[in-house]
């Protein structure tokens, strides 16, 4: 998803803002995801 996100961004920078600001969000859904993950039942005895 960062890899998308980050492609359409850099496509923006050619075809024009909304695409950029397009690959923005999915960028920053991307890094918030990955950086928030966890998994189930770690943690827990």
């Amino acid at each position: 998803m960062i890899a998308v996100g980050y492609a359409v961004a850099a496509l923006g920078v050619v075809y024009g803002l909304w695409v950029f600001l397009v690959g923005l969000g999915v960028l920053s859904g991307g890094v918030f995801g990955f950086t928030f993950q966890h998994r189930e039942g770690e943690g827990e005895d």
